[in-house]
């Protein structure tokens, strides 16, 4: 397994860090950041955690597996609908694992048609998280 430098900088991205910021979080050099987020460079296992911690991320998620990737389930309609019409207010949304786990929500065997229902089921799941 390999560091996925682009993962690296989507998250740092995502959480609206500059790469400064970032590299002064891990206690690293910002030119040594840069090559791991072009992939010309692979971090320790040590390095790996700080950056997971300051990316708020488990370590799994900065690796690239070896393995061909699996192809991914389209995402129903009315959960897709959801997602476009929430994002500004549920950022997290737009995170792979929220989308698989809403996914595989199913009420009497059907996906959630409504805004409504997805947002219940959505806030409910992430209060539950959160305690």
């Amino acid at each position: 397994m390999t560091t996925s430098g682009a993962k690296v900088q989507q998250l740092r991205r995502s959480l609206g860090l500059s790469i400064r910021g970032l590299a002064k979080q891990a206690d690293v050099s910002v030119a040594y950041l840069s090559k791991i987020e072009k992939g010309d460079a692979n971090p320790t296992v040590g390095l790996l955690g700080k950056l997971a911690d300051a990316l708020r991320v488990p370590v799994d998620d900065l690796l690239e597996s070896s393995t061909a990737p699996q192809a991914e389930q389209p995402l129903p309609a009315s959960l897709q609908r959801f997602i476009e019409s929430t994002r500004d207010k549920y950022p997290e949304l737009d995170q792979g694992d929220w989308q698989k786990v809403l996914a595989d929500v199913r009420f009497r065997g059907k996906y959630p048609e409504t805004d409504k229902d997805w947002l219940a089921i959505f806030i409910s799941m992430k209060n539950a998280m959160e305690e």
